[in-house]
């Protein structure tokens, strides 16, 4: 029986693979909550055991054709019975969506209910043109029928406030760190190593911390920059590299553990970001690795970008430049091969 002295939340993320990714794996685990996850497209499609979710509206297949059939019922209508009945029997008492597109294809289910929805908005989703396009309709239901809406950034609060959503209804939270797990970075001791930490993608733009990493090694030959992560550009970066001639001093690591993140952060010099808003409108939320970094004790150099600015004090924690400026984050690695701290 399910223990009504606990908070029953379910959270619904777009796919199985995200449940990795590091704050909705924090939500899963973390929140005083017991909680239930539902994954698989927008609107989930299964549930943590693996079983499917339309199987609660009427069992097994068998039975969703015969309904189909003999009473004409649609397969929304049956995906919608399903969560009802999913929400009943784990005594689900809120629904946290990831992403803007999971929020919307739940918010008319969820207010059926009588269950409130909070919707968690990570980055593209408050930004890209496409998604917003897309997504236009659903996102008014959310600002209208959601309990709350998370925002990790100030800057994102106030697009999805333009966007429509009332002041008083969005809350801003960053996503939180382990400071058990990030701690004890040494930059004044450390060697002249530069890490990176993300998605190898659009808007990180890892192919410009390359070019500014390039003018810093010309001047500080021992200088080090280590790529961690995974994604669309990992080979253009790889290549790029070779074509400057960094191949010695540039390591692409590829995807790598918590643990290793932690312990490379130990024995760098700073964390280096070079983030932006992309052509199709792509923008970052909060990034975790930048607030790692902060947890661990290492200066930042990234951009005057979405929620960086939120959590990189320029000149004190960190710097700050413009995006695209190459030159200007060049230099302030410059400055920290000089003088780490």
């Amino acid at each position: 029986m399910p223990d009504n002295n606990q908070l029953h939340l379910c959270i619904i993320t777009p796919e199985k693979d995200a449940c990795s990714e590091t704050f909705i794996r924090a939500h899963i685990t973390k929140l005083p909550a017991k909680v239930r996850v539902l994954y698989g497209g927008a609107f989930p499609q299964f549930q943590d055991d693996g079983k499917r979710l339309l199987d609660l509206a009427l069992g097994p297949k068998l039975k969703r054709v015969i309904a189909k059939k003999m009473f004409r019922l649609s397969e929304e209508t049956l995906r919608d019975q399903a969560f009802k009945r999913f929400i009943k029997i784990n005594n689900i008492r809120a629904v946290l969506a990831e992403y803007g597109p999971t929020g919307a294809a739940v918010c008319d289910v969820c207010n059926q209910a009588g269950v409130p929805l909070i919707v968690h908005f990570h980055g593209y989703d408050a930004y890209e043109f496409r998604t917003l396009e897309r997504f236009r309709d659903g996102y008014q239901k959310i600002f209208k029928g959601a309990a709350a809406i998370v925002a990790v950034s100030y800057d994102m609060k106030r697009q999805l406030i333009r966007l429509g959503a009332t002041e008083n209804k969005v809350h801003v939270n960053s996503c939180g760190v382990d400071v058990a797990e990030f701690k004890d970075a040494d930059p004044a001791k450390a060697p002249r190593v530069f890490l990176a930490v993300g998605r190898l993608t659009e808007k990180k733009a890892p192919y410009l911390t390359i070019l500014a990493f390039q003018k810093v090694v010309e001047k500080y030959p021992d200088a080090r920059l280590v790529m961690a992560g995974e994604g669309t550009l990992f080979d253009v970066c790889k290549q790029l590299i070779m074509s400057l001639g960094l191949e010695a001093c540039v390591d692409l690591t590829g995807k790598c553990s918590h643990d290793k993140i932690a312990n490379l952060m130990k024995g760098s010099r700073a964390f280096v970001q070079h983030s932006l808003t992309t052509s199709s409108g792509d923008s970052e939320g909060t990034p975790v690795a930048v607030l790692e970094a902060g947890a661990s004790g290492l200066p930042v150099v990234a951009t005057r970008h979405a929620g960086i600015k939120d959590v990189v004090v320029d000149g004190q924690t960190g710097f700050l430049v413009d995006e695209r400026d190459v030159e200007g984050m060049a230099n302030r690695m410059m400055q920290l091969c000089e003088d780490p701290v």
